[in-house]
């Protein structure tokens, strides 16, 4: 089965940053965005899952889909992430 590559360096990049110790266990989220696409660490990335991120653990969907609120494992600071992508063209 295909990678994703967006996944693979969202997953890379936010083990580096706990690694280094620029995020902890506390939370917070991180994401990129792909044209008009937001790829988005899930709720509870660093308290339950110490930033051990898999690619089915990322939330992927349009940054105007107003649904990607309702995703189980869409945390509330994603709405954060989304506004700036919104409101700041590529």
């Amino acid at each position: 089965m295909p990678t994703d590559p967006n996944k693979d360096l969202l997953i890379y990049v936010a083990r580096l940053m706990f690694e280094r110790r620029l995020t902890d266990m506390a939370g917070g989220n991180i994401s990129l965005r792909q044209e008009e696409r937001i790829y988005i660490s899930p709720r509870y990335s660093g308290s339950r899952q110490h930033w051990r991120l898999e690619p089915q653990d990322i939330v992927v969907g349009s940054i105007h889909d107003e649904g990607l609120l309702e995703h189980p494992r869409f945390s509330r600071e994603g709405k954060a992430h989304l506004a700036v992508y919104r409101a700041f063209a590529e």
